[in-house]
């Protein structure tokens, strides 16, 4: 193989390749239809599956997941569309009797509207580790 191959071919700096992250969606598995609630906009239904997510708690006993208000605490999910989108879900959870349950959402193409929408928060950050989403900056 190597006689085929160019000269210039073993000089390539490979490391300079940018290598997009891929959330497998499995095609043997079940995908569901799913409809999630969107405060002031369309609520959002598609098939697909749900990849990962990530949940503060209200609880001081829970550890590192108290999210430091009780009776406030918030759930992410990303999902993936049998078309290969992905469609984030944030909702705001609350047993205050005054407050009401907060739900936002976005459909996205790509990983990085993912991250735009989840942003960099320590639960965010949970679910990216979770769904195995690099959320750095590369420095020189």
């Amino acid at each position: 193989m190597a006689d085929y191959l160019d000269s210039d071919f073993s000089s390539i700096n490979y490391s300079v390749l940018e290598i997009e992250q891929i959330i497998d969606v499995d095609e043997d598995s079940d995908m569901e239809t799913f409809t999630l609630d969107i405060d002031n906009a369309p609520n959002v239904r598609f098939t697909g599956q749900l990849v990962v997510n990530a949940a503060s708690s209200d609880n001081q006993a829970i550890g590192s997941s108290y999210n430091g208000q009780t009776g406030r605490w918030t759930e992410l999910s990303l999902y993936k569309t049998k078309g290969g989108k992905f469609i984030c879900h944030q909702v705001g959870r609350t047993r205050r009797q005054d407050e009401r349950d907060r739900f936002s959402g976005k459909v996205c193409e790509t990983l990085e509207e993912v991250k735009e929408f989840f942003g960099h928060r320590w639960l965010s950050k949970e679910l990216y580790a979770e769904a195995s989403i690099d959320d750095v900056v590369e420095v020189e």
